[in-house]
């Protein structure tokens, strides 16, 4: 058993309750609270509101887990209910990704979206995209 903050936890039965830290060969259990930050409310200005992320154990998870998929250079999406902080810490991410590297989209969707919609969206992007890249290319 793992005792933390005067709670039990078996690992073998809360596997994402944990994470392992290698600081040796033998590696090392740590709960994800561990890595929490404290939330600072910025004193002279009023943040947008969509922008605004409390660092919570899912956060902190979710951001671990997209950080992982992105350095081996695969497409993350996130799935999840209204309020769950799916486009926040997205846009968090990519605000500290390189800009001249990667390149990051937000799609909403209701029950109005249909999958036409969606798909002139993207197509719209990819043409987009694949402009800037020639430009660049063409210039160098």
């Amino acid at each position: 058993m793992y005792k933390h903050y005067m709670r039990y936890y078996e690992p073998q039965k809360y596997f994402l309750l944990f994470i392992v830290l290698k600081y040796d060969v033998l590696g090392k259990w740590e709960h994800w609270e561990t890595m929490l930050d404290t939330y600072v409310y910025p004193e002279n200005s009023t943040p947008d509101y969509s922008s605004i992320l409390v660092p919570i154990v899912d956060n902190v998870r979710i951001n671990y887990l997209i950080n992982t998929v992105a350095k081996q250079e695969r497409a993350v999406l996130l799935i999840g209910e209204q309020g769950s902080g799916k486009t926040v810490m997205m846009k968090a991410y990519m605000k500290k990704a390189n800009a001249e590297i990667y390149m990051g989209r937000s799609f909403n969707f209701s029950s109005a979206t249909s999958p036409l919609q969606f798909q002139v969206q993207y197509l719209t992007l990819l043409l987009w995209f694949s402009v800037q890249q020639s430009t660049i290319k063409s210039a160098a």
